[in-house]
């Protein structure tokens, strides 16, 4: 819709949003824009209008219409017509790419080496062999030939090409919160390495989502979706009512800009679980899928687990997962860190008399969160020094609308209804 420049909204018009946030599409033969209703308003969440003419091939028979009626605002002309894109959906040319030879694939398997696999050895400590090597055939994970520690994730697509796998180094650190005592994290001074380059130097590579042929295998299981190759694997045992895929990195797989990397999900319904700083990134990115057919949600569990440290490491639901006995059903796990995080926030809360103080909160921008009494609910206040004069205005919010685990804590003398700041 490059070209068209930005409208006020057909469905937001005539509400109280009155900034200009609609694009109208372009006829791709002769670059003139065509009319209203199709178009599509960039506030996603909020609004959400899409009335996209290259879905159903209505955009010649609209653009005539229009032009029959001479409507004014067709008289635009693109300089180049061929700089406007056309919509992806259903008219992206199946890109051309090679495939792994599969005995490189096979040879990863051999079973002997997988006594000196780290990743390996570290599932089976945690689920048990029996289980680790179920895994193993499931997910197709294969052991590196040169670094006889790494793990090679293939990448198997929908109709079972090897496109490619991605090696990836591992080390234990001590760790006592996890229940061997241990985790296992990505060595950061070695790069994740492509083996398709082994193959030969102009290999054309179009990466998909690690598990991706599982999707097929399981036709009528939703989606779980996450970022590493490892949380999808582990996350595989805890909800095995799912088929537990990752993108293989936040941008990975290009699943949020290209119709064809992320054709496997269309029709399915897909929970995602991204790293806890890209919550808000992925679901703006999820509006892609839903434009084209998946039901998706990208899930805030991990925010409401959070501790300040797990935002600070920057954890994925791995890192809660492998905290508890594999044993214990998830449901159980969800109540355990959640009071795992209250005892956190409690010790944080120590001095506060229940009986003579108040709890409150301050935010980065310095507004004042009071806990109100004998309801759910926060009083807001625009700062301190307006609670304090008992000046400006007053909002509330619910508590469950509000994570407060980053703001920082005050008191609030039950006597004088001063903030204490010892």
């Amino acid at each position: 819709m490059r070209g068209s420049k930005k409208e006020l909204c057909p469905q937001c018009d005539g509400g109280s949003h009155k900034e200009k946030s609609f694009k109208r599409y372009v006829d791709t033969t002769t670059g003139e824009i065509l009319p209203i209703p199709s178009g599509r308003c960039d506030r996603i969440n909020n609004c959400g209008y899409h009335s996209n003419p290259y879905k159903n091939g209505e955009a010649g028979r609209i653009f005539q219409e229009a032009k029959s009626q001479n409507f004014p605002y067709m008289t635009h002309q693109s300089k180049a017509v061929s700089s406007f894109p056309v919509y992806r959906e259903k008219k992206q040319e199946t890109p051309q790419y090679d495939t792994v030879p599969r005995n490189l694939y096979f040879q990863s398997g051999e079973p002997g080496r997988y006594d000196t696999n780290v990743f390996i050895g570290y599932l089976r400590e945690y689920f048990g062999r029996e289980r680790t090597d179920m895994l193993i055939r499931e997910y197709c994970i294969g052991n590196s030939h040169k670094d006889t520690c790494a793990s090679i994730f293939w990448q198997v697509s929908y109709n079972g090409e090897v496109r490619t796998g991605k090696k990836i180094t591992y080390n234990l650190i001590a760790d006592p919160s996890m229940h061997l005592r241990r985790d296992i994290k990505r060595v950061k001074t070695i790069h994740p390495y492509l083996v398709h380059k082994d193959v030969k130097r102009d290999f054309k590579v179009y990466p998909c989502f690690f598990g991706e042929h599982l999707l097929k295998r399981y036709p009528e299981k939703p989606v779980l979706m996450v970022e590493a190759e490892k949380t999808a694997i582990i996350a595989s045992v805890f909800y095995p009512d799912f088929v537990c895929i990752a993108a293989g990195g936040s941008a990975g797989c290009r699943w949020s800009s290209e119709y064809y990397a992320m054709k496997p999900l269309i029709g399915r319904n897909v929970i995602m679980y991204p790293d806890l700083k890209n919550t808000e990134a992925w679901e703006k990115k999820a509006a892609y899928l839903r434009e084209n057919g998946v039901k998706v949600m990208v899930s805030k569990k991990l925010i409401d687990w959070a501790t300040p440290k797990d935002f600070e490491n920057d954890n994925d639901l791995a890192d809660y997962l492998l905290r508890y006995d594999p044993a214990e059903p998830v449901s159980t796990k969800s109540i355990k860190l959640m009071q795992h995080k209250s005892e956190i926030m409690e010790h944080v809360n120590t001095k506060a008399n229940a009986q003579n103080t108040i709890r409150a909160y301050i935010d980065e921008e310095g507004k004042l969160y009071i806990e109100t009494p004998l309801s759910d609910t926060y009083t807001i206040r625009e700062s301190i020094e307006h609670y304090n004069k008992r000046s400006g205005s007053i909002t509330f919010i619910k508590k469950s609308e509000m994570d407060i685990t980053h703001f920082k804590t005050v008191f609030i003398d039950g006597n004088t209804l001063a903030i204490n700041f010892n």
